[in-house]
């Protein structure tokens, strides 16, 4: 375990991950119960209303999703608390679902792509025990497009959330399939990996090698300094694993550095 932080909880909903809840205000809900909009994603009208429950904001999400993913080559698998959608392309598994939370006393929600790269976890499995079912990286529409999250107060701003996530989801899913764009959205330009992030830090780590990316180094470094030495006697897992890759794993042509 990395400095006593345990891994992020993957939700049972097929590999998305899970939102804290927060207890529900359902009297001030109720009270704008009555406003109601439509929004169109495609082709397809999707009736919308203020949410009693955030598991009828997840399943209005699932709904506003699905004719946006299914032409990009998601199967959908339906599930009463909300739809996940699940493309497998290559060596890259995504599935992808929308998320409502409660933020007292409205909502708020987001977008969450959780990306299995079989290689990277298949090389963290035969170097650091317990990685066999931890994917490689769960990533949030909001942090992917530097917002603090998604507000929801009025039905106005679930119309506008499903608006903004058909425009941007595409491009993003559609950029996952290549390694270095992969890598370009989970790393960026970092040099470290931090705070809650850390605790699952060996997939990105790996990624950046197989991608050349050029902080790799800096990354595995900065990765080293955070480990709890009291539970661990010689290398930590993090250089263990990097001294497996520079050994053992061809590193394609690295990306260049930028900024």
């Amino acid at each position: 375990m990395l400095c006593g932080i345990p891994p992020p909880r993957l939700g049972s909903r097929r590999g998305c991950a899970t939102l804290p809840r927060r207890p529900s205000p359902h009297r001030t809900r109720r009270a704008v119960r009555m406003d109601k909009s439509e929004v169109v994603v495609g082709n397809t009208r999707i009736a919308l209303q203020w949410p009693n429950e955030r598991d009828e904001l997840t399943a209005t999400l699932g709904r506003a999703l699905e004719p946006v993913l299914i032409p990009l080559g998601f199967e959908v698998k339906r599930d009463p608390r909300g739809d996940d959608f699940v493309r497998t392309r290559g060596d890259t598994t995504l599935t992808v679902c929308g998320v409502g939370y409660d933020d007292h006393p409205h909502y708020a929600c987001d977008v969450l792509v959780t990306v299995r790269h079989h290689v990277v976890e298949q090389l963290l499995a035969s170097v650091v025990p317990g990685n066999e079912y931890t994917a490689t990286w769960t990533m949030r529409l909001s942090n992917l497009e530097s917002h603090g999250g998604f507000a929801i107060t009025s039905v106005r701003h679930i119309e506008a959330f499903i608006k903004f996530a058909a425009r941007k989801l595409p491009a993003v899913v559609e950029r996952c399939d290549d390694l270095h764009e992969l890598d370009r959205i989970i790393n960026a330009d970092r040099t470290q990996i931090d705070g809650v992030d850390f605790a699952s830090a060996e997939g990105p780590i790996v990624l950046a090698w197989l991608a050349g990316n050029p902080n790799f180094e800096s990354m595995v470094a900065y990765a080293d300094t955070r480990y709890d030495r009291r539970e661990i006697e010689g290398d930590t897992p993090i250089v263990q694993l990097a001294d497996h890759l520079r050994r053992t794993v061809p590193v394609e042509r690295r990306r260049p550095a930028t900024g």
